[in-house]
């Protein structure tokens, strides 16, 4: 064989995954005419299969100078700088490619793929669509639509669509994967748990199946069957540091493990992952200490969402004066929120289709002063572009601040509560204490304050209002001992999860091990703002989880009347809601131990007149502290910026 023949034998062998055969024809080809556009092209596309991306690049660029209408070459182009993060020329590749056939289908469907990933679902949805009119049963293309219609918050479309595409394809391990997680967000958790461990039996060696089978686990407070799931993930690719951040995310949930240990934990993720990524070369930024400061927030959670309920207000309550804000925003799906937080700052970047070195380069570039991490260990950080040291001074607060475990992260915000001086030994970062944990804008949309529940029924109703992920078997024992000590008391239960069947039985079971029959405890699901509001008109006192304990759940609980009572943990997560209750002057609602807790929680609802007394006044109490008004707790932030600032500008003068 010779010339067109050999190249399409090579085809033949490549398409049956015989990659090492098929090269050797291509080269083979290429040592007789050393610029062959198309056996360049398909070499630059085995490169890219076998993982020498750059390599690709070039072969299928120099293919592409020899004969541009190759829109195959275009499309494999951008699969290749996609793969490398750079999804702006990966998006012009695709583009090229549809200029010469513009219903090419791979190359419409990686456009939308690649669009999806910059924060573009409306435009993904729409490329999507014009690939699924040219082949209406594809099931990737199916696949990749479904995911930028699950972005957009259809999740029940988005179901339909993804068994559509199982329908085709019943082994596609990744449609799977996507199909559980659109489950997971509509609160079927049964349903997901199972199609997520049927993804894991297809594909048990794949790292992704393990981590969204892990994630269904977590959420429904399954934390040792989560953390297996997690670790088999890592296992399969240590150096995912996704899968890592959801093994320390995981751990910071469950009351076993040591403040020790955890930050073990978050050493080991700094030495595996933030180690090996490059660092920058010093700053240039001027050290001047007194000047107006340019602060970087990041965060992929500008949009209605808890945390930016905690960093909202600090953005919205900077003097200009003293700090110009950047946003450095990870969200694909905007909306509202994000826009207000958009019209807040001087300086908004979209960086979902950035890498974690662009990311940087982008905010070395940009001149940041201080760079605020948003995130912590949880989904969508950008850890590891803090790693490469892109700002003088770098902090982690609010959104997830429990401890990164990264040299490079300078301080972390948090309160005496919190982190008193002998906890400063579980952070790697310099422990800066302010007036209060964080600040909240609360609801003025909220409903009225209602009297306590107990001044009619007669009897107590506690009341868990966290995230079930954060009930484990320790507290459900503790609740169950103290529902069980007050006839005709019940416990008031509200979270998504909990409209599914066999996480109630699970509940239900824990529960009725300490003598509280099922008809004591009322479920509620998810609802709107406002309805979870009122839902609080049903309790007299909430009862914090352990060991990981509430945070805005607890100040929306607060602002309608309702306090909580707590035990103070031997770690962060474990102690905010001490720290609230301090500000109030409601000592009397934390616990030291586990046996005060139960008392606390059983001498709360024995004046009925005094809990009401405290329930009409406890809005106007929360609103006159830092927690409750920004205009007191921001001043502090700036102030802790100024320090931090003056200490770099202090070490540059040291340095010349």
């Amino acid at each position: 064989m010779s010339g067109g023949s050999d190249l399409a034998e090579g085809v033949r062998l490549h398409q049956a995954g015989r990659l090492g055969e098929a090269e050797a024809i291509y080269r083979k080809t290429l040592a007789a005419e050393p610029e062959h556009p198309e056996a360049l092209h398909l070499l630059g596309v085995i490169a890219h299969q076998v993982g020498r991306t750059d390599q690709a690049i070039q072969l299928i660029g120099r293919a592409l100078s020899r004969m541009p209408f190759m829109p195959d070459a275009h499309n494999h182009l951008g699969s290749a700088l996609k793969a490398q993060g750079k999804l702006s020329a990966a998006v012009a590749s695709f583009r090229r490619a549809l200029e010469f056939v513009p219903t090419h289908v791979p190359s419409l469907d990686n456009l939308g793929s690649a669009l999806l990933r910059m924060g573009d679902a409306a435009g993904a949805e729409a490329m999507h669509r014009k690939a699924l009119a040219v082949q209406p049963d594809n099931p990737t293309v199916l696949n990749n639509l479904a995911n930028a219609v699950l972005t957009q918050g259809r999740h029940e479309e988005a179901v339909g669509l993804f068994r559509r595409a199982l329908a085709l394809k019943p082994d596609f391990g990744e449609i799977l994967g996507n199909l559980g997680n659109a489950l997971m967000a509509l609160g079927r958790w049964a349903e997901a748990r199972a199609t997520l461990a049927r993804g894991v039996e297809l594909r048990p060696k794949d790292w992704s199946a393990w981590n969204n089978y892990g994630n269904a686990l977590q959420a429904q407070g399954l934390h040792p069957e989560a953390l297996a799931a997690f670790r088999k993930s890592l296992e399969i690719r240590p150096q995912n540091a996704e899968a890592h951040s959801n093994v320390i995310f995981t751990l910071d949930l469950m009351a076993e493990v040591s403040g020790e240990a955890a930050l073990a934990e978050r050493k080991a993720w700094a030495a595996r992952h933030g180690a090996r990524v490059p660092r920058l070369p010093p700053p240039a930024n001027e050290p001047s200490p007194e000047r107006r400061l340019r602060v970087g927030y990041v965060s992929a959670d500008f949009r209605t969402h808890s945390a930016s309920r905690i960093f909202g207000p600090v953005l919205r309550h900077h003097d200009p004066k003293n700090v110009e804000i950047a946003c450095y925003s990870g969200v694909t799906a905007p909306d509202a929120e994000t826009a207000d937080l958009r019209a807040r700052a001087a300086l908004w970047r979209d960086t979902a289709g950035l890498d974690d070195d662009a990311l940087a380069r982008q905010i070395r570039a940009d001149g940041i002063d201080i760079l605020v991490d948003l995130s912590g260990h949880s989904g969508g950080n950008r850890l590891l572009a803090f790693a490469r040291k892109p700002a003088p001074v770098q902090v982690t607060a609010w959104g997830h601040a429990l401890g990164t475990g990264l040299a490079e992260m300078d301080a972390i915000f948090l309160d005496a509560t919190v982190a008193p001086p002998a906890h400063e030994g579980h952070f790697v970062e310099r422990v800066v204490r302010l007036p209060a944990l964080m600040t909240c804008e609360l609801p003025q949309d909220a409903p009225d304050v209602a009297p306590p529940p107990l001044l009619a029924r007669g009897a107590p109703s506690f009341g868990v209002f966290n995230r079930a992920s954060k009930i484990t078997p320790r507290a459900l024992a503790l609740w169950g001992e103290i529902v069980a000590a007050r006839p005709g008391a019940r416990l008031v239960l509200k979270d998504g999860a909990f409209d599914d069947a066999e996480h109630r039985a699970r509940v239900l079971a824990a529960l009725g091990a300490k003598g509280v029959a099922a008809e004591r405890v009322v479920f509620l699901g998810g609802s709107p703002r406002r309805e979870h509001l009122a839902a609080l008109a049903a309790v007299d006192i909430l009862l914090d989880p352990l060991p990981h304990g509430g945070g805005i759940s607890a100040l929306d609980a607060l602002w309608m009347g309702v306090p909580s009572v707590t035990l103070l943990g031997a770690r962060v997560q474990g102690r905010g809601v001490a720290s609230f209750l301090g500000l109030l002057g409601l000592e009397t609602l934390i616990a030291r131990d586990e046996r005060s807790y139960v008392s606390a929680a059983l001498a709360a609802v024995e004046d009925a007149a005094s809990l009401a007394a405290l329930r009409r006044n406890l809005r106007a109490r929360l609103a006159a502290t830092p927690l409750g008004d920004p205009k007191l707790y921001v001043p502090a932030v700036e102030a802790a910026y100024r320090a931090l600032w003056r200490r770099w500008c202090e070490a540059q003068a040291r340095r010349a």
